[in-house]
């Protein structure tokens, strides 16, 4: 569910920071993956991202990919065939863990 916050947030993002958002929602992890795929330079993208999760009240990306899908999801007519794309989701969330697993040192062992 979407909060009054959230949807006022929304209502003032440009175009662009929404492509950006768009572009996260549907599976875009990085800033350099967003940024091929909407056309921006990566820097434009930071500050997208930033502004948007301060608009927002996202801590981080995953609360943006959030947003994102149940902005879509509000928009769109429900169609009760229409599968959702929680794989998207799930795919943004997987790779913020990864970026912050903790790296081990491999020990050979005799």
């Amino acid at each position: 569910m979407l909060t009054n916050a959230e949807i006022e947030g929304w209502a003032h993002l440009s175009p662009r920071q929404r492509d950006c958002l768009e572009a996260l929602r549907s599976g875009h992890c990085t800033d350099k993956q967003i940024a091929r795929a909407v056309g921006l330079e990566v820097w434009t993208v930071m500050e997208y991202m930033a502004r948007a999760r301060h608009l927002l009240g996202a801590h981080h990306r995953v609360q943006l990919a959030l947003i994102a899908e149940r902005m879509r999801m509000r928009n769109q007519p429900h169609d009760s065939g229409e599968v959702l794309e929680d794989a998207s989701l799930m795919h943004v969330a997987a790779a913020k863990r990864v970026d912050r697993a903790p790296r081990h040192q491999h020990v050979a062992h005799a």
